[in-house]
């Protein structure tokens, strides 16, 4: 079996994506920058930690607001492996 069989969708680089950015990586996404994933990579270890101590406590309105932020990154990060498969994000 050859590799392209294997693929279960055809990932292709945008042309924009090759150029190198400030911190002197290619950028790998379509839309958010390095900083902008570093960012969302610190607020999720948060966020999972506020939502653990929420939970235990019994804090349901603080769990339930820390829940709606990650779903906010989620739906970040859906856009981007959309926009990496070509397939248009479903207005809400």
């Amino acid at each position: 079996m050859s590799k392209q069989s294997l693929a279960f969708v055809d990932v292709r680089t945008p042309e924009h994506l090759k150029e190198k950015e400030e911190m002197g990586y290619g950028e790998p996404f379509s839309t958010f920058t390095w900083a902008r994933w570093l960012e969302m990579q610190a607020s999720m270890l948060q966020s999972f930690t506020r939502f653990q101590h929420a939970v235990e406590q019994g804090h349901i309105l603080i769990s339930h607001a820390v829940v709606r932020e990650l779903h906010g990154m989620v739906l970040e990060m859906q856009k981007e492996a959309d926009e990496w498969i070509g397939v248009p994000m479903e207005d809400e």
